[in-house]
């Protein structure tokens, strides 16, 4: 295994099991219905640690997907290294979508559901 691919797997490797794990505390923590206080027609939604936990676990995907791009050097299209073969190429820039559209459903459901379980006010009673 080259060098590379080994630091970067030590430094990627932790940050998405911690994105990982971060993601379900988040889950495990966040605002349930008997949570919710009604403060006359409003309905408060308490301070909870799932918001700082979703919005830590979206930077840390971020920083891992941003990582692995970075020095993977954009699929083989940024760096100008000698590529072994036009299939490997293509796969490595299909792998390298594929990643990203999935890191970026997970980016957004995380934003979602942290900003779910923010500390606000919103909607009115018995809506909550």
């Amino acid at each position: 295994m080259d060098k590379t691919v080994a630091i970067v797997s030590a430094i990627v490797g932790p940050l998405g099991v911690l994105s990982a794990i971060l993601g379900f505390s988040a889950e495990g923590t966040k605002i349930i219905i008997s949570d919710v206080l009604l403060i006359g027609d409003e309905c408060l939604y308490p301070q909870n640690p799932s918001f700082a936990l979703g919005i830590c676990a979206a930077i840390f995907l971020l920083m891992a997907q941003i990582t692995v791009t970075a020095v993977g050097g954009c699929c083989g299209c940024c760096k100008s290294r000698a590529i072994p073969s036009e299939t490997k190429r293509i796969v490595g820039i299909v792998c390298a979508v594929v990643s990203w559209i999935a890191a970026g459903v997970a980016w957004v459901l995380f934003v979602v559901g942290a900003a779910w379980n923010a500390n606000v006010a919103r909607d009115t009673a018995p809506v909550c």
